[in-house]
This record gives structure tokens, sequence and C-alpha cells, in this order.
């Protein structure tokens, strides 16, 4: 059996309330889960306190999902719902802005090796959380763009107006406060 029918199979078990089934089914994206929340937030403190909460939001409207084959998408929409909620509360994007641009300042005065990944999550932390979202799911969870719309329900056009405008901004650097989508 495959993996994704695997998944279809305890998707439909835990609907009609397979304890084991669920949990096996938390086990198997908890560490995908964690990796695109700590991607979507830059904070692996806050990234466990949302799987959590994810975990907790699945187990309530697992019973609602229609179409269990549609699971994965399902899971990273309310995944990225939660995590945008988060981050849109603690609103540090004009830290992140003078954190990027000093960065920038001290990487023009001294050469140095090639970006470690706290170096390019910083970066992606730059972005807003609309087109960060794109692109951790394009890029980092390597989702076809089709896909990226589906689980942030939004129109095709949207997503790919969101990764050229993300793309712009990390060859170019930021906008001007207040600029960005």
């Amino acid at each position: 059996m495959s993996s994704d029918a695997r998944e279809v199979q305890r998707v439909l078990l835990a609907q009609v309330g397979d304890r084991e089934a669920f949990d096996a089914l938390l086990r198997e994206i908890q560490v995908p889960l964690f990796r695109y929340l700590t991607r979507l937030t830059g904070r692996a403190e806050e990234a466990e306190d949302l799987v959590q909460d994810v975990f907790l939001l699945l187990y309530r409207r697992l019973r609602s999902l229609r179409e269990p084959e549609l699971f994965r998408p399902w899971m990273y929409r309310i995944a990225t719902r939660a995590a945008l909620r988060r981050v849109s509360k603690r609103s540090r994007e004009a830290e992140r802005l003078e954190e990027y641009q000093q960065h920038f300042d001290r990487e023009a005065a001294t050469p140095q090796p090639p970006p470690d990944r706290e170096w390019i999550e910083g970066l992606l932390n730059v972005l807003s959380p609309n087109c960060r979202t794109v692109i951790v799911l394009h890029f980092l969870e390597e989702l076809p763009l089709q896909n990226v719309a589906a689980v942030l329900g939004i129109p095709l056009g949207t997503v790919k107006s969101r990764l050229a405008y993300a793309l712009h901004t990390l060859r170019t650097g930021p906008a001007p406060e207040g600029k960005q989508s």
C-alpha cells in the first residue's frame, strides 16, 4: 500500500473515532508540520506551540474533511492560518527590517562565507507573512504553485504575484514601510 493510500486510510479511520489511526496520522505529519511552521514563524519554540494548536484543530475538525485524499493541503491550510494569526499578533517586522539592514551593512563592509541556514531564515523573515508563506510552501516544502494556491485558498494568479514580489524583495531589499503586501 502506498504512503498516500495509507494516509487516506488513516484519515478515514480517524474520522470515525479510531484513536490509534489519528495518533499514527499525527506522528506522520509532526516533523514536516514542525519544519513548515518553524520556517513561517522563524522561531522553533513558537512552532512547537503551533504544532500542538494545529493538532488540536485537526482533532476538532477532521470529521468535516470531505475529501480524505486532500488531508495534507487541508492540514497545511489550517497550519498556515494559525501561523499567520500568531505572526500578526507579535508584529515584529520593524525589528526584522532593522536587523536585515544591519546585516547587509556588515556584509558590504567585509566579505563573508556563503550564507548559512540561520541567515537565510532571517532573510525570509523580512518578507510579509503572505509572501513568506508562498516562498516556504513552494521552495522549501516543494509544493507546486497550484497546490500552494489550494493550501492558501487563493487564486493561482495571486500566488504567482506574491512569489514574484517576494523574489524581487529578496533580490533588491525590502520596500519602504507600508508598501509590502
